[in-house]
């Protein structure tokens, strides 16, 4: 087993990369909003309202990812984040534009927490520095072995062409994101200038969400590590193994 490779300058550079971001999200938010408000009916103004609704939108998120959509009704919502149901449809028509909103929140949570390995990236250590992070992040005994969005897209149905919309354009945000990462690999002379970084970005997001699929059956993330080894050779154009940690049971 290998330690996680850290990206170019190390500890430092990963926590400037994401100051960075933050930053600029936090200049986007100041003009626009968070993205959630375009799923929202009604935006707070006051201290009190957005503690309200960042309850709701925590708890939320947190039902959704460990039980599902469909297994958790408003009341639960409403009881577990100590508001009440009143407060949800104050912010919310209903369940659907919450969901919506959870989408939006959830695809924050996962660029920002992947962006200091994938704005750094410029070897091919980082490349699996950034994969080892996917996998150690599933480590946990107590979390369940599942993508934040990627649960969400597998209780998609045919007539929710509103929450089809949001995923697909937060699982190409993810890709493009990982591109970007994959370009600088590129400018680094590890990946060859012309490689189509796009359909390396959409290989690696696959086996992810394939390895969080097998890893959540087998109940642990020997899949997922061994996708996300196969996918990285396949990008880097090599057959050796590259030293990818072991899954943990």
């Amino acid at each position: 087993m290998t330690g996680r490779p850290s990206p170019p300058g190390g500890a430092a550079a990963k926590e400037a990369a994401g100051a960075a971001m933050e930053a600029a999200d936090a200049a986007q938010e100041a003009v626009a909003g968070p993205a959630y408000h375009r799923a929202m009916k009604s935006v707070p103004a006051t201290d009190r309202g957005r503690a309200s609704l960042e309850r709701i939108l925590d708890t939320a998120c947190e039902l959704f990812y460990v039980q599902g959509v469909r297994a958790t009704g408003l009341d639960q919502i409403a009881k577990a984040s100590k508001t009440g149901k009143g407060q949800i449809y104050h912010f919310f028509t209903g369940k659907t534009d919450l969901v919506l909103a959870v989408v939006e929140r959830q695809t924050e949570h996962v660029l920002t927490a992947q962006q200091p390995y994938l704005s750094a990236m410029s070897t091919a250590g980082d490349l699996l520095g950034w994969a080892d992070f996917l996998v150690r992040s599933h480590g946990a005994d107590d979390a369940p072995i599942r993508c934040p969005l990627g649960a969400l897209a597998a209780e998609l149905t045919e007539d929710e062409p509103a929450l089809r919309s949001a995923l697909a354009n937060a699982f190409s945000r993810w890709r493009d994101a990982i591109a970007q990462g994959l370009a600088g690999l590129a400018r680094g002379g590890v990946l060859p200038a012309d490689s189509d970084v796009t359909a390396h970005a959409e290989l690696l997001l696959g086996a992810y969400q394939g390895g969080v699929l097998l890893s959540r059956v087998q109940g642990n993330t020997e899949p997922l590590r061994l996708l996300l080894q196969g996918a990285i050779s396949q990008v880097l154009d090599r057959k050796e193994e590259h030293g990818l940690s072991p899954g943990l049971a």
